[in-house]
């Protein structure tokens, strides 16, 4: 799951290489920000890691958008828990999400709920945060 930012820098990536044909520097990606080089840096290391793009380390234009999402798996964002009383899954449609197929746990079967309240932020879960649930027999 992107955050707002890294989706935004994501779009601006996509954007500068498919008009100019060349993909735009994190000194660039800062400026457009207003965001420190290294925070850019931190940016594109996450968008890297969750398989959104590529970067050619030693190149000051070697980033590259991921042409597809085939490196991803689709787990289905099954609602809404709260973190806290009562705990209940509000079911909400039938949405899905994109996980890097190497974060995935093998061929378990899966879903995402999307945590509201603030009750688990000690345990850095937060309110907005997408879990990923194991499905188990038992608890």
């Amino acid at each position: 799951m992107l955050t707002l930012r890294q989706k935004q820098i994501k779009d601006f990536v996509n954007k500068v290489i498919t008009r100019k044909n060349i993909a735009p520097t994190e000194r660039e990606i800062a400026v457009k920000f207003k965001i420190s080089p290294s925070t850019a840096h931190e940016h594109l290391e996450s968008l890297q890691e969750k398989g959104y793009l590529e970067k050619a380390h030693g190149r000051a234009r070697g980033i590259k958008i991921s042409d597809s999402l085939a490196g991803l798996i689709r787990i289905p964002l099954l609602g809404v828990i709260a973190a806290g009383e009562p705990i209940e899954v509000i079911e909400r449609g039938r949405e899905t999400i994109a996980i890097p197929k190497s974060r995935f746990p093998g061929s378990r079967e899966m879903y995402a709920l999307r945590v509201q309240g603030d009750s688990m932020s000690d345990e850095n879960v937060n309110d907005g945060d997408t879990i990923l649930i194991n499905k188990h027999s038992t608890a």
